[in-house]
C-alpha cells in the first residue's frame, strides 16, 4: 500500500505555499498539484490503483467547480473509497466544518494558512497512520 498526495487549490501563490509545506515536512516528496477541481477529479478517475491512498488537500472555495461539488462528484468513483480528504479553506465557518465531516473520504478540516505543524497532525489521522508509523 503506498499514497499520493494531491493539491487541489485555484490560487497559484497557496498551491506553490502548500506544495513547498508538504515537502518540507517529508510529507511527500511529490505531490500532484491542480488548479481546477475538474482537473483533479479526471485525473483521479483515469489513475484509480487500488494498491493507492490518494490523501486530497482540497479548497472549498474554487470557480467552475468548488470542492463541494468536487466531493459529491467522487463519491460516484470507485477512487472514492481509497481517500482521505483533508479540507484547507479559508472559511472559519462552523458550518462548513460540520458539512465537511458529512463526507466519508474527510479526515480533517485545516484552516489556511497550511503549516508543517498542521500536515503533522494529517499524519495521526487514522488512516494515515499506516504510513508514518
Amino acid at each position: 500500500m503506498k499514497y499520493e498526495v494531491i493539491i487541489v487549490d485555484d490560487d497559484e501563490v497557496v498551491v506553490f505555499i502548500q506544495e513547498k509545506m508538504v515537502t518540507a515536512s517529508g510529507f511527500c516528496d511529490k505531490p500532484l498539484c491542480f488548479l481546477k477541481a475538474k482537473d483533479a477529479l479526471e485525473y483521479l478517475s483515469a489513475n484509480n490503483d487500488e494498491g493507492t491512498v490518494y490523501v486530497v488537500l482540497l479548497d472549498i472555495n474554487m470557480p467552475e467547480m468548488s470542492g463541494w461539488e468536487f466531493l459529491d462528484a467522487i463519491a460516484h468513483y470507485p477512487v472514492a473509497k481509497q481517500m482521505a480528504v483533508a479540507v484547507v479553506t479559508s472559511s472559519v465557518n462552523e458550518s462548513d466544518r460540520r458539512k465537511s465531516f458529512n463526507y466519508p473520504g474527510v479526515i480533517a478540516y485545516i484552516e489556511k494558512p497550511l503549516s508543517i505543524d498542521k500536515i503533522h497532525m494529517l499524519k495521526s489521522a487514522k488512516k494515515l497512520i499506516p504510513f508514518f508509523t
